[in-house]
């Protein structure tokens, strides 16, 4: 299941998403940042690379071209998945969006 959280209010956004990944019990958290490199967001985005249940967390993906393009392919398999998925974007490009 995909949750969206976009808004220039951070503060107010991120408190929503820790409190939304907050009712997922049990699963394991694995977040992925701008900061992170296109190598951990391929990774985080394997199906059965870990064992249980996992909230993914993706924040600011889309400001890195060669993130967006992976992550934006990924969004079909992520939507029809178990895993929840939180993904967070301040300022979603017109494309993105």
């Amino acid at each position: 299941m995909l949750h969206l959280y976009i808004g220039t209010d951070r503060e107010k956004a991120r408190a929503k998403m820790r409190a939304d990944v907050g009712e997922v019990k049990g699963a394991e958290i694995v977040r992925i940042t701008d900061a992170h490199t296109v190598d951990d967001l391929k990774t985080a985005l394997q199906v059965g690379m870990f064992p249980g249940k996992r909230a993914l967390i993706f924040e600011s993906v889309c400001e890195i071209p060669d993130m967006r393009e992976i992550f934006l392919e990924s969004l079909g398999r992520l939507s029809k998945s178990d895993e929840d998925a939180f993904i967070y974007e301040e300022k979603p490009l017109i494309d993105v969006r």
